[in-house]
């Protein structure tokens, strides 16, 4: 599956990983540390790469730091639990309508 960049309606999104990839297995997290940038291009021009290692639990604030995933090399796999942390001053009910649609073709 592929993210497109993109900002979240949570607070705090997790990333479980049960895989260890490296640079040339692609599959990076590419973190914006621009709240301003909109495009991959953007995000990359001042941003972090974190690949996934396994058993790793990554938390950061989805709302403010625009991000995407990195394509994968051929032969590899990148398999992360994602969660989706929300609070009272942030709930659930903000979350985009067509969210789910959008990232996986289903309300």
């Amino acid at each position: 599956m592929v993210y497109e960049c993109h900002v979240d309606s949570n607070p705090v999104q997790g990333m479980l990983y049960t895989a260890t990839l490296s640079e040339r297995d692609g599959g990076a997290l590419v973190v914006g540390l621009d709240p301003s940038a909109q495009s991959i291009e953007e995000v990359d021009a001042n941003c972090q790469e974190l690949y996934p290692k396994a058993n790793k639990l990554l938390l950061f604030d989805a709302r403010r730091n625009p991000h995407y995933v990195r394509p994968m090399t051929e032969g590899h796999a990148r398999v992360a639990v994602a969660m989706n942390f929300y609070t009272d001053e942030s709930p659930e009910s903000a979350r985009p309508a067509d969210l789910s649609r959008h990232l996986f073709g289903r309300e």
